[in-house]
């Protein structure tokens, strides 16, 4: 599967990517803006206020992500899907996102848990590596092997399980690509930063922290959306040698 060429003509949407990203970065800027100067003085009004807000970025974010699946390999494939439906098929997949999404949670968790435990109980240091070499692979593999499953579960209108299936099928033998492709998407967005950080910085006001953290939300979001959808078209093509007229079946 060759991601090079494709990213290119999905990176050529990265405007209305970033457009529709900016709905999930919104409650970063409140986040920031109302978080208080000393966290430990926070009452119960602001902690409650700041954990919702969490939560809805999260499902923003989901919304985003199949929107931005749906509106690329729409592109990719020569249709003329605009944001405005493409966001109206991830509004339909809402609950079997989030279903996708506690589920990989909930399976993180377990992973980590043995390591977390190690931790508490301050084992030795051989016996901490020894927990967290497996686990670190088990939580690699959950990731790349449910990468593409929301693409599948708003393109293909999957339910969670079969979603979830779907895309361990699918990614089986370019796993390690995938992560790899990952984590320069990570690193790239990481050098995007690096001039507004900068700036903040010598104005010295700290104030202006929340463009940082709203740059950082709608690049990952925007560039790591990108790469899921290009991913998924890669990987139907390589394993199914679908044609742009059999993919635009999913749509009608």
């Amino acid at each position: 599967m060759a991601l090079g060429g494709t990213f290119v003509k999905g990176f050529r949407h990265l405007p209305q990517v970033v457009l529709g990203s900016l709905l999930a970065a919104w409650p970063t800027v409140f986040y920031l803006a109302y978080v208080p100067e000393r966290p430990e003085e926070a009452d119960l009004e602001t902690i409650g206020f700041l954990l919702g807000g969490q939560l809805v970025q999260m499902v923003l974010v989901l919304l985003v992500s199949g929107a931005v699946a749906h509106f690329i390999v729409g592109r990719l494939e020569d249709r003329r899907t605009s944001l405005r439906a493409s966001f109206s098929a991830a509004w339909h997949r809402l609950l079997p996102m989030l279903g996708i999404v506690l589920c990989l949670g909930f399976a993180q968790v377990l992973c980590f848990t043995p390591l977390a435990f190690a931790v508490v109980l301050e084992q030795s240091g051989l016996t901490t590596f020894l927990i967290a070499a497996p686990t670190l692979v088990a939580a690699i593999w959950i990731f790349t092997g449910s990468f593409v499953a929301l693409a599948v579960c708003v393109l293909e209108r999957r339910g969670v399980v079969a979603a979830l299936r779907r895309s361990f099928a699918l990614t089986r033998g370019f796993r390690l690509r995938i992560a790899v492709a990952s984590v320069l998407v990570q690193c790239v967005a990481g050098l995007a930063i690096v001039p507004i950080a900068t700036a903040v910085a010598i104005a010295g006001d700290q104030s202006l922290a929340w463009l940082v953290g709203l740059a950082m939300v709608v690049l990952v979001t925007s560039l790591q959306a990108v790469l899921a959808a290009v991913v998924y078209q890669g990987l139907r093509a390589e394993r199914e040698g679908i044609t742009g007229e059999r993919l635009a079946a999913v749509f009608d």
